[in-house]
């Protein structure tokens, strides 16, 4: 007897999934944001799309790799050559992938894991309501598009009947460009279905083996052309942020704990991972062979956050690509009690998609002072909750920005400046060249002998002093915005700070300042004061003399540059 078929794509599915996209639609529309780290792809993309190559800063230097998602800024470089809206179509874009992916999980659990309609849509829902996946298909990055072939790797390798090698192959191909380590996560998938399909004893198929050639070749290639083009072969983002040791370990397990126990839901993964060990298709079929690397691929979140010492972004950005695969296990356990108590598995459903959308409105059930046990964010004094991070990761970006447009207002185009942090939306609107004490940009910062280790936030642990770009000779140093009333105090604690840097800082920069407009996100009345440097042939005690009239004036309630801020000033879009 030919065993049945599963069931087909029915009207009732269509309506599920319509369900599912309107919860994920309403979740995106309330996260939707951008945040700075997005601006350094932006930076990249725009470089490439005006011909001048990837490349962060501009000049005949090796260029630095300081971005992590190829095919991402090559899709943004489409965009910005296009001449579209950057704040806007890489949201749109990944926004797509999300609704993709929620489609994909749907699909999965009708069609491949064969459950029934309605728990099909309980566990879309559980997918899509998740907090996380609302904010990471919108910020500007590559994290969804990541999520999303990540998926549909695992979902050609494992969910499919039969290994399809293009389709497979290109899933493959997409996963390595996407993210650095997409290529490792791919190596991974294909180990792991040979070790299945060995176990299970069958071939590997003709199938496999294209896919598995069609990756090589691409990672060969990629490697090759990095080496050639940025003159390394790993991506100096892996450098700037990578490492090992216990305690950046310790730091990896407290963000997995503090994620945990801040969305509450990923900790009932684990009991679901039970029913699916015991669920049977339609055809009394156990689907233990499915089970397996569905649950290998939930606790490779928790397992690849821990080794790389987790991420100082918002809701879990390292934990988010493997919810769909969490979202599976619980689809079934929603079918199993269906089958079993029908009333209780809507009831358990919804209590599980409440608990896990109260941090979407900053409210917990784990006590705050629990939660602070797991702090990992170590450059903040306190701990953060993941709605308040999100917001700052939403506002700091507007204020960089109206940072960056000051400078291509009044410092010289083309003319070097030292960043500390927030090098994304300052350097993608000031378009000047960028000294990074982060090391991103600047292999300088991590080519060299590192900074005894001092944990940060994790992706910060790197960290050069400003002092250590003398040597470059930067055309601006230590810019920080101050209000009005602030600017004569500040001018003065730079002085005496730019003194004890030693004459090769004294004899060659002045300390100047510059004014805001007040439309701007910054506060109203808002200055920058910065370290300008010198050239030889200009008298620098002159230069301070017109400084401090200046300064004079400044407090008599006269704004010396007033008149001409507006004289070349960069508006943003949305003040034209």
């Amino acid at each position: 007897m030919t065993p049945p078929s599963p069931s087909p794509w029915t009207r009732r599915d269509w309506q599920a999934l319509f369900i599912c996209w309107l919860a994920f639609g309403a979740l995106v529309y309330r996260f939707w944001f951008l945040t700075d780290d997005s601006y350094i792809s932006f930076r990249y993309s725009r470089n490439l799309a005006l011909g001048n190559g990837l490349r962060f800063n501009l000049g005949d230097h090796v260029p630095v790799e300081g971005f992590s998602n190829l095919l991402w800024v090559v899709i943004c470089a489409g965009i910005e050559w296009l001449g579209l809206a950057i704040e806007v179509w890489p949201n749109v874009l990944s926004t797509l992938c999300g609704a993709v992916l929620v489609a994909a999980v749907y699909a999965s659990l009708r069609l491949r894991l064969e459950l029934s309609p309605r728990a099909a849509l309980l566990g879309g829902l559980t997918f899509a309501v998740f907090p996380p996946i609302g904010v990471w298909s919108s910020g500007g990055l590559a994290t969804m598009p990541f999520a999303l072939l990540l998926f549909l790797t695992f979902e050609r390798l494992f969910l499919a009947r039969e290994v399809r090698g293009l389709s497979t192959g290109l899933a493959c191909i997409g996963l390595t460009l996407i993210r650095v380590e997409g290529a490792y996560w791919a190596i991974a998938l294909f180990g792991m279905a040979a070790l299945v399909r060995w176990r299970d004893g069958k071939r590997l198929g003709t199938g496999f083996a294209i896919a598995a050639l069609m990756f090589a070749a691409n990672f060969v290639a990629l490697t090759i052309w990095r080496n050639a083009y940025y003159g390394v072969v790993v991506a100096n983002t892996v450098s700037a942020k990578g490492g090992f040791s216990l305690a950046r370990l310790g730091r990896g397990f407290d963000y997995v704990m503090g994620w945990s126990l801040t969305m509450l839901t990923p900790l009932l993964a684990f009991p679901a991972a039970l029913c699916a060990w015991r669920h049977k298709n339609p055809r009394g079929e156990s689907e233990r062979a499915m089970a397996h690397p569905i649950l290998a691929m939930a606790l490779a979140g928790y397992a690849y956050s821990i080794l790389v010492s987790g991420d100082y972004m918002a809701f879990g950005r390292f934990m988010m690509p493997f919810w769909s695969f969490n979202a599976l296990l619980f689809g079934v356990v929603w079918h199993e009690l269906e089958r079993k108590r029908p009333q209780l598995a809507s009831s358990a459903a919804a209590a599980t998609l409440t608990l896990g959308l109260l941090p979407a409105w900053n409210l917990h059930v784990v006590p705050r002072a629990v939660r602070e046990m797991f702090h990992f964010r170590h450059n903040t004094p306190h701990h953060a909750t993941e709605f308040d991070q999100w917001k700052n990761q939403r506002h700091y970006p507007r204020l960089w920005a109206a940072r960056g447009r000051a400078f291509k207002r009044w410092l010289e185009p083309g003319s070097s400046i030292v960043f500390d942090i927030g090098i994304g939306a300052a350097s993608y609107f000031s378009e000047l060249f960028i000294y990074d004490r982060g090391g991103l940009v600047t292999r300088e910062t991590v080519d060299r002998p590192r900074l005894a280790e001092r944990l940060n936030s994790p992706g910060h642990d790197v960290r050069k002093p400003a002092k250590f770009f003398l040597r470059y000779e930067p055309d601006t140093l230590s810019p920080k915005m101050v209000q009005r009333p602030g600017v004569a105090q500040q001018i003065d604690q730079s002085r005496i700070k730019l003194q004890g840097w030693g004459p090769d800082a004294s004899e060659h920069y002045v300390v100047d300042f510059r004014p805001v407009p007040d439309w701007e996100p910054s506060p109203a009345g808002t200055y920058f004061v910065y370290w300008r440097r010198v050239s030889e042939s200009v008298d620098i005690d002159a230069e301070r003399a017109l400084v401090d009239r200046r300064v004079t004036d400044l407090k008599k309630g006269v704004d010396p540059y007033q008149a001409v801020l507006m004289d070349g000033y960069p508006l943003p879009r949305w003040r034209k």
